[in-house]
C-alpha cells in the first residue's frame, strides 16, 4: 500500500514538472499578404493599435496561428505583430502582382539625372532607406503594388518605386565623377536616332528619338554622350545632339506650379496620368527642378520627389 501512494506521489511530481516546461514553439513558416494591404496590429483585435499597412506580396514570417489571428515578424523590418490568418498565403501562392513571366523577373536600375535609387523597407518615401544602388544595378522583382515594386538587390529585400526599374541595362559613363544635367535637342534631319545601352554602335537600340527632341545631358563625351529621356537614360552619338539650351532650366532651378484652374496639380510617383499621387501641390507653390523633360519633369517638393507634368511649371511667379 505505501509502495502504490510513493508511486502515486512520484508519478504526480513528474507530472507536475513536465506541465512546468515550457512547449516547443512553432516553427516559422514563410507567408505572403494577399488581397490588397493588410494591417499589422497591436493585439488579436480589429480594434486595436495598427502599427502598420503592407500591400500583397509583403513577406512575413508566421510565429504563430490560432486559426484567426497569425502573430508575424516582417522580413523587411523585422517588426511583430498580428495579421488576420484568412489574408495571408503560403509562400509560392500568391500570384496577385507577381509578373507573369520569368522574363519579366530581372530589371535593371535607372533613374533620369543619374543618380543613385534607393531601396526603402517598405513601399512610401517615409519609409528608412536600407540602400543606395548606381543605375545599371541588376534587380530582382517579387511583385508590384501601385507605383512600388517588391525587390531584392544584392541579396537585400526592400521597395523601390517601379519607374526607377527598366528592361534594359545601362551603366554610367565610368569617367564622369560627377553628372551635370543640361538640355539639348537630336539634330539628324536624314531620320532617327539611336538611344542605346552602352557606346558603341551595336548596342542594343532602347529606343528611337526624332529630330529636335528634348533630352537631358547628364555627361557629354567627344564621341558619344550619357542622356536621359522620360527617365530613362542610354548613350547616344555626340554628333547627333545640339549645343546645350541655356534657356531650359537645368538641376536645381526653381520653378512654380500653375494651371488654369488655379487649384492644384498633382505630383506623382512615376511619368504616367495613371502614376499613384504622391501628393496635391497647390497652386503658386514653389519647387526645384530635378530633371525636366518635354512632358515630364522630375521634381522636388519639400522634402519630396516626384513626377509632374511640365506644362505646369513656370519660371514667373504666378
Amino acid at each position: 500500500m505505501k509502495t502504490n501512494r510513493r508511486f502515486l506521489a512520484l508519478l504526480t511530481v513528474l507530472v507536475l514538472l513536465l506541465a512546468a516546461l515550457p512547449l516547443p514553439s512553432m516553427a516559422e513558416t514563410v507567408a505572403y499578404v494577399k488581397g490588397g494591404w493588410l494591417r499589422l496590429r497591436s493585439a488579436k483585435s480589429t480594434s486595436s493599435q495598427i502599427l502598420g499597412s503592407y500591400p500583397t506580396g509583403t513577406k512575413v514570417f508566421i510565429e504563430s496561428n490560432d486559426g484567426t489571428w497569425c502573430y508575424v515578424r516582417i522580413a523587411t523590418s523585422g517588426k511583430h505583430g498580428y495579421m488576420m490568418s484568412e489574408y495571408l498565403s503560403p509562400a509560392g501562392a500568391v500570384t496577385t502582382s507577381t509578373p507573369p513571366s520569368s522574363s519579366l523577373y530581372i530589371r535593371y536600375i535607372t533613374s533620369g539625372n543619374g543618380k543613385f535609387v534607393n531601396l526603402r523597407m517598405g513601399p512610401a518615401y517615409s519609409h528608412l532607406t536600407i540602400a543606395s544602388y548606381r543605375v545599371g544595378t541588376p534587380v530582382k522583382v517579387h511583385g508590384y503594388s501601385g507605383s512600388w515594386a517588391h525587390v531584392t538587390v544584392n541579396g537585400k529585400e526592400g521597395y523601390m518605386l517601379r519607374s526607377f526599374l527598366s528592361e534594359y541595362q545601362v551603366y554610367g559613363p565610368s569617367k564622369a565623377s560627377s553628372y551635370s544635367n543640361t538640355t539639348a535637342r537630336i539634330t539628324n534631319t536624314t531620320g532617327n536616332v539611336a538611344l542605346r545601352t552602352s557606346a558603341a554602335n551595336n548596342a542594343t537600340v532602347i529606343r528611337w528619338m526624332a529630330n529636335n527632341l528634348k533630352v537631358n545631358v547628364l555627361y557629354r563625351g567627344a564621341a558619344w554622350s550619357f542622356i536621359s529621356r522620360d527617365g530613362q537614360v542610354g548613350y547616344v552619338r555626340s554628333q547627333y545632339l545640339s549645343g546645350s539650351e541655356s534657356s531650359t532650366p537645368a538641376s536645381g532651378t526653381k520653378a512654380y506650379v500653375v494651371n488654369t484652374s488655379k487649384t492644384y496639380v498633382n505630383l506623382r510617383a512615376y511619368a504616367s496620368l495613371s502614376a499613384g499621387v504622391l501628393m496635391e501641390v497647390p497652386y503658386g507653390t514653389q519647387v526645384t527642378i530635378a530633371t525636366r523633360g518635354a512632358t515630364w519633369s522630375w521634381v522636388q517638393v519639400g522634402k519630396t520627389y516626384g513626377y509632374m507634368m511640365t506644362k505646369y511649371l513656370t519660371m514667373k511667379k504666378p
